[in-house]
C-alpha cells in the first residue's frame, strides 16, 4: 500500500516530541499556575489597552509585544493553555531544529533527531513551567530554528529561493527584536551554510568558503538592522542589559578578559557537561519520587525504540559519514559559545541566581548537539548509541518531573496565601500596601506578588497607578519607607508601573507555608508567640506599628478571586474557619464565630497552633459560651508553647466582666489551671 504506515513515516518523529513531553508533564497539567513574570502579563491584562505592553516593555523589549498580543486575546491568562501552548512551541523549535541539521547531513537524520530530542529534554533549564512569561523566549528559539531551516532550505531550492531567503531574514530580525537571546547565535550561519555546501557539492575548502560567504549575505542584512537599534538606539532608552563587559574592556582590559573567560569556562562546561550528569540524583528517590522515576524510564524505552526500529529498518547500516563527526562537534561548540556571548557581555552568568538558568536558552542546542556528536562517536554503532542516549534521556525527563512537581506545589501554597488573603479580606481600601516579614513561597518575587494582589482587588481596568503593592518588610525599610513608623511616604516604581501610599496605609500579614494559616498583624495578636522568630528574629513585631486593619473593608459584594487565574476556591479547610472567624471578630459579629466553630468541628477539623483558637475564644466569651471559652483556651494553651501570656490576658478582661455572662467563674477555673502574672 502506498500509504502504508511504517516506523519510518516522518510524521512519527513529532509524535514522538509530543509523546516525550507528555509523559512528563500531562500528570502535572491540572496543578501547575503562575509565576514569577507570569504575573506581569495578568497585570497588563488588567489595563485593557495594547499601548500599555509597550510602554511597560519599553524597559527592555518593546517589540516583544507582539506576542502577548496575539496570544493574550486567545489563550486569555488562565495557565493550562499557557502551559500546552509553551510546550507545543517547544516541540516546534525541536523539530526545526532537527530540520535543519538534516538539511547539512541528510544522510544522518536519525542522529539529527536524537539532537533535537535531547534539545527537548534538556536538563539544564527549569522554568519551562513558567510558561507565560518564557513564551517569548521559546517563540524566539522557533523562530531562530526555522530561519535556520528556511536558509538551509533555500540553498537547495533555486526555484523557491527568493521567496525563502526573505522569510528566513525576516525570521531572523523578529526573532532578535523579540529576544536578544539568540542574537549572537545568528554568526553560526556561514558555518552552517560551509558545512552543507561541503557536503553536497564537495568543493575544496576555499571555494566552498567564498560560496557560504556569498550565500551568508543577505542574512548580514537583519543582524546589521538589530546592531543599530540594540546599540545605537536603544541604549539610549534603557540602560539595563547593556554589554557592560565590553565597555569595561577598555578600562579594564586584562580583568575584563580574563573574567570573560572565566565565565565561558564555567558556563559552557556547566551547560555541556554537568547539567546531564547531574540531572540524576539518588538523594531524591523515595517512596513518592519512584512513580516519576519508573514513568520517565517507561517513557525512554518507547523513545528508544522508536529509534532503534528506524535505525535497523534498513538491511544496510548507514556508516557514520566522514565528516559528520568533528562538523557535529564544531556546530555544538559554537552554538554553546555564541549562545553564552550575549550573557557573558552584560557581566552575567548562567550559574550565578535564582533565575539564572534561562542563560542555557540559546546554548542548549549546542549542548544537546554534543551530547549527541559524542555518544555517536564513541558507541560508533547506532544500537548502542540508542542504548546510550535513552539512559540521558530517561535521567532528563525525570528531573523535569520533579522540577514539574516543585512548581505544581508552589501553586498549591500561592493559592492558598491568596484565597486565605481573600476570605479574611475580603476587600481592601485602594492605595494600600501589604507588607509581609517574608515571601509567601519561593518561584515568585515581591513585585509578582504586587501583580496578583491587583489582579485580587484592583478596579478594572487598572492604570499605571497600581492601587495596590507589595513589599517585604525587611528588604523594604530603607528603601520605599525609612522605618516601621506611621506618617511616612511609601513609593515604589517598576518600569512604568507606580504605586505610592504612606505607611498609615499599609498592612502586615504573615504565613508560614504547612505550618500555620495566614495571619493579619492585628493588635489583638500583639502577646501571641512571633511565629516567625525562629526565622526572622521578630520581624512581625517590628511591622506591627504600620499594620493598619482599617484597611480591610467587610464582606461586600465583591467577588471571589477569578477563577481561570487562581483557580476554583478551594475546599474550606481549617485556615477558611479561621480566617473568617477572625474576620467576624475585627467586625464584631460574634455571632457568627460560633457558627463557623461548629461547621469547622463537624468536619474534624482542627488548627496546628494555638495562636489560631484566639479568635473562637472572643467569640465564645462575647456570646455568653464561657465553658467553650475555657476548654478553647486549655486547648491552645496546651497545643503551642508561648501562648500564656496573650491567653492571661483574655481572661484577665474576662475576669472584670458582668458575672451573668459566667466568665468570671471560669476565669477563675483557668487561673487555677494556668500559672498568670498577678495584675496589680
Amino acid at each position: 500500500m502506498k500509504n502504508k504506515i511504517t516506523w519510518k513515516t516522518p510524521w512519527l518523529f513529532p509524535i514522538i516530541l509530543v509523546f516525550t513531553y507528555a509523559v512528563i508533564y500531562l500528570p502535572y497539567f491540572s496543578r501547575l499556575g503562575i509565576y514569577w513574570d507570569d504575573w506581569q502579563v495578568v497585570f497588563l491584562n488588567l489595563m485593557h489597552r495594547p499601548v500599555d505592553y509597550w510602554n511597560y516593555f519599553m524597559f527592555d523589549r518593546p517589540f516583544s509585544i507582539w506576542t502577548y498580543l496575539l496570544t493574550v486575546p486567545i489563550l486569555g491568562v488562565s495557565p493550562l493553555p499557557w502551559q500546552v501552548f509553551t510546550l507545543a512551541v517547544r516541540i516546534v523549535a525541536a523539530w526545526f531544529f532537527a530540520a535543519a541539521l538534516s538539511i547539512i547531513w541528510p544522510e544522518q537524520k536519525w542522529e539529527c533527531r536524537w539532537a533535537a530530542l535531547l534539545l527537548l529534554v534538556f536538563p539544564g533549564f527549569s522554568q519551562t513551567t513558567i510558561s507565560i512569561a518564557y513564551s517569548q523566549h521559546f517563540i524566539s528559539q522557533a523562530l531562530f530554528f526555522a530561519s535556520l531551516w528556511l536558509m538551509l532550505k533555500a540553498f537547495s531550492d533555486e526555484k523557491n529561493r527568493l521567496w525563502l531567503v526573505t522569510l528566513a531574514c525576516l525570521f531572523s530580525l523578529i526573532q532578535m527584536l523579540t529576544m536578544e537571546y539568540f542574537a549572537a547565535s545568528e554568526l553560526i550561519r556561514p558555518v552552517l551554510l560551509f558545512f552543507a555546501i561541503q557536503n553536497r557539492e564537495h568543493l575544496p575548502s576555499k571555494p566552498c568558503l567564498r560560496k557560504s560567504l556569498r550565500t551568508w549575505l543577505p542574512y548580514l542584512l537583519p543582524l546589521i538592522l538589530f546592531g543599530v537599534w540594540r546599540f545605537g538606539y536603544y541604549p539610549r532608552l534603557s540602560v539595563e542589559n547593556s554589554p557592560t563587559l565590553l565597555s569595561s574592556l577598555m578600562s579594564h582590559p586584562l580583568d575584563t578578559i580574563k573574567q570573560f573567560v572565566q565565565f565561558a569556562l564555567q558556563d559552557t562546561f556547566s551547560t555541556a557537561f554537568s547539567v546531564w550528569v547531574d540531572a540524576f540524583k539518588p538523594s531524591t528517590l523515595d517512596f513518592r519520587t519512584i512513580f516519576q522515576l519508573l514513568l520517565a524510564i517507561a517513557g525512554a524505552f518507547v523513545v528508544a525504540l522508536w529509534f532503534w526500529k528506524t535505525s535497523s529498518e534498513s538491511d544496510d547500516q548507514p556508516s557514520l559519514h566522514n565528516r559528520f563527526i568533528p562538523q557535529a562537534f564544531i556546530t555544538a561548540v559554537l552554538f554553546l559559545l555564541l549562545g553564552g556571548l550575549p550573557v557573558w557581555s552584560t557581566n552575567r552568568q548562567a550559574l550565578v541566581g535564582l533565575w539564572s538558568d534561562r542563560f542555557t536558552l540559546a546554548p542548549m542546542a549546542g549542548s544537546a548537539l554534543l551530547l549527541m556528536a559524542a555518544a555517536a562517536w564513541l558507541t560508533q554503532n547506532r544500537t548502542r548509541t540508542t542504548v546510550v542516549l535513552s539512559v540521558f534521556v530517561a535521567m532528563a525527563a525525570y528531573a523535569q518531573m520533579l522540577t514539574a512537581e516543585k512548581y505544581a506545589d508552589n501553586w498549591e501554597i500561592q493559592r492558598s496565601y491568596y484565597w486565605q488573603m481573600k476570605w479574611r479580606i475580603p476587600d481592601l481600601k485602594p492605595n494600600t500596601a501589604i507588607v509581609a516579614p517574608k515571601l509567601p513561597t519561593s518561584f515568585i518575587s515581591d513585585y509578582a506578588v504586587g501583580f496578583a494582589l491587583n489582579a485580587m482587588y484592583a478596579k478594572e481596568p487598572v492604570g499605571k497607578q497600581a492601587q495596590y503593592w507589595f513589599f517585604i518588610g525587611p528588604r523594604a525599610q530603607g528603601d520605599y519607607f525609612k522605618e516601621y513608623l506611621p506618617g511616612l511616604p511609601v513609593d515604589y516604581s517598576l518600569r512604568d508601573i507606580h504605586f505610592n501610599g504612606t505607611t498609615d496605609q499599609t498592612l502586615g500579614v504573615s504565613f508560614a507555608a504547612g505550618r500555620e494559616c495566614l495571619r493579619v498583624l492585628d493588635p489583638f495578636y500583639a502577646s501571641a508567640p512571633p511565629r516567625l522568630s525562629e526565622d526572622l528574629g521578630g520581624i512581625e513585631k517590628d511591622m506591627q506599628p504600620i499594620s493598619n486593619i482599617d484597611r480591610i473593608l467587610p464582606e461586600s459584594n465583591s467577588p471571589l478571586l477569578r477563577s481561570d487565574v487562581f483557580g476554583a476556591e478551594p475546599s474550606h479547610d481549617w485556615c477558611y474557619y479561621y480566617q473568617k472567624a477572625d474576620l467576624a471578630r475585627q467586625f464584631q459579629q460574634w455571632t457568627e464565630i460560633p457558627k463557623l466553630a461548629k461547621e469547622a468541628a463537624d468536619k474534624g477539623l482542627r488548627s496546628k497552633n494555638g495562636m489560631e483558637y484566639l479568635p473562637f475564644i472572643e467569640g465564645y466569651a462575647q456570646t455568653g459560651m464561657a465553658d467553650k471559652a475555657l476548654e478553647t483556651s486549655l486547648t491552645a494553651n496546651t497545643l503551642t508553647y508561648g501562648m500564656t501570656p496573650v491567653l492571661c490576658s483574655l481572661w484577665q478582661r474576662y475576669e472584670k466582666m458582668d458575672s451573668s455572662t459566667g466568665l468570671p467563674a471560669q476565669a477563675a477555673e483557668f487561673f487555677n489551671q494556668v500559672d498568670c502574672p498577678k495584675v496589680p
